[in-house]
């Protein structure tokens, strides 16, 4: 089997044994188990566009997240943000450059103590203002605290630059 398709099972397998160890739940378990396998079929199926496959396996930690309890609102805006930045991946790159300029002056150990604390932080924000609102608010955190961490921790390679000419486009 393939590197690539090991990592997809990973994507299926880990959302549904902590979605069981979590929920004692057999008939909503099954459900999961199911929609995995699911998922699974339709990843091999040769009618699927080779640009869609790989964001198939994503799918389950959405529905075990839906299942625990957590906000379809949430997921499905944390989804469609991330949808319109790859659509827009190049003015995307292009608005992030002066950032990069900033973040490759500051030493890398100093980003990296960073990309723990700051995120931690602001899953400890989140924490405090979940009211009742757990899963919803923490899902949110680990969105936040992720993009956080990558912000302060990637370095794009030079390829990766918008020249002035692709700008304009």
């Amino acid at each position: 089997m393939k590197k690539r398709a090991w990592a997809a099972i990973w994507w299926y397998v880990v959302p549904t044994v902590v979605y069981i160890l979590l929920t004692h739940n057999v008939l909503r378990s099954l459900l999961v188990i199911a929609f995995g396998l699911a998922l699974g079929y339709l990843h091999r199926r040769p009618e699927i566009p080779e640009m869609l496959r790989p964001y198939i396996p994503l799918l389950q930690p959405i529905a075990v997240f839906a299942f625990l309890g957590g906000s379809f609102l949430a997921v499905a805006g944390v989804g469609l943000a991330i949808a319109i930045a790859l659509m827009q991946r190049t003015r995307l790159i292009g608005f992030l450059q002066p950032w990069w300029g900033l973040q490759g002056r500051v030493p890398a150990l100093w980003r990296r103590v960073l990309a723990f604390l700051v995120p931690f932080g602001t899953g400890y924000l989140f924490g405090l203002i979940a009211a009742g609102q757990e899963l919803t608010m923490t899902f949110l955190s680990m969105v936040v605290g992720s993009l956080i961490a990558f912000l302060l921790t990637f370095s794009p390679p030079p390829e990766l630059a918008v020249r002035p000419e692709r700008r304009a486009a």
